[in-house]
């Protein structure tokens, strides 16, 4: 089911500028984009790094954001703001950000202390909850900051202010917003405090953990087989407009003349979609098979809610 992710920072595209008054026989270094990177693996062995000033600054890669997004069959568009960009609805950046199924943004953008990122959370989560209130979309925040306890609240109170409510779910650095998500995750530095540390993610895994998420906004069985239906349509979108071809517009537009006293002929039409869509689902539903152990070990979960 998810086809597409956008992931907005303001330092993805390393760029090369020669200064004024340079021979241009002097080789150029390019400009690294840089992140903190924990040392070895133990979470307390970076914590102890942090309390002694002795984080080593790494170059970040939004590549490996990128294949991780690749290895599982989504689509990763990076954008670069420039600086003091707009928020509004009308703006570039808005406009990528409404339709994709993920949405990845960095925190600090040119030194904002997340200004620009609650304007715009604020806005696409306004959009979702006025015009798209049924639209399951998945917010996230990846950032360098120490804190992402504290970038959550910073969410949370900007939503509440806004009267849109944000409520956290299982966890601080998760929030709930009508049919949006989001969750505040980390930049792989080392962090205090469980939660932190908990929700601190390397670039080329971040995919899978937000797949994950996705995953645990629609948990069930119910949820899992109508997302596998939406993703049959997706995929047979070809085969609808077949039978809903240009070249039939004579015959409906006649039809319709014949009937112009009423709007039967367009009644008709949901109907004839509908029978087309239930035909896609019902050829590429799941095996009996795959139902029986999908059944036995749901019944075997001690997360199944068992009905009076």
């Amino acid at each position: 089911y998810l086809q597409s992710a956008v992931f907005v920072d303001d330092h993805i595209f390393d760029q090369t500028a020669i200064a004024p008054n340079i021979p241009l026989d002097v080789p150029q270094q390019r400009k690294p984009i840089l992140r903190r990177a924990p040392d070895a693996n133990a979470s307390a062995k970076s914590s102890a790094s942090v309390q002694n000033g002795n984080n080593v600054e790494q170059p970040y890669h939004p590549k490996d954001l990128v294949r991780s997004f690749a290895r599982e069959g989504i689509t990763c568009a990076l954008y670069e703001p420039p600086n003091g960009f707009s928020t509004e609805p009308d703006s570039e950046i808005f406009k990528l950000c409404e339709h994709p199924d993920i949405i990845i943004l960095d925190w600090d953008f040119s030194g904002d202390s997340g200004k620009n990122a609650l304007d715009l959370i604020a806005a696409l989560v306004k959009q979702s909850s006025n015009e798209f209130p049924h639209h399951s979309r998945l917010i996230s925040v990846y950032t360098a900051d120490q804190s992402l306890v504290a970038v959550a609240n910073k969410i949370a109170d900007r939503l509440k202010m806004d009267k849109l409510g944000a409520d956290p779910d299982r966890a601080q650095c998760r929030l709930r917003s009508g049919a949006t998500r989001l969750i505040v995750l980390g930049k792989p530095i080392g962090r205090f405090g469980e939660e932190d540390e908990r929700f601190t993610v390397k670039e080329s895994e971040l995919a899978t953990t937000l797949i994950n998420e996705f995953v645990e906004m629609n948990e069930g069985i119910l949820p899992s087989y109508a997302l596998h239906g939406l993703a049959a349509i997706r995929r047979n979108s070809k085969r609808i407009l077949d039978r809903f071809h240009g070249e039939l517009d004579g015959a409906f537009l006649l039809h319709r003349r014949l009937v112009s006293a009423s709007e039967e002929a367009f009644d008709q039409l949901p109907e004839l979609l509908a029978e087309e869509i239930r035909a896609v689902v019902e050829e590429e539903s799941v095996s009996a098979s795959l139902v029986e152990k999908i059944a036995v070990s749901a019944a075997d979960s001690d997360q199944v809610l068992q009905a009076d």
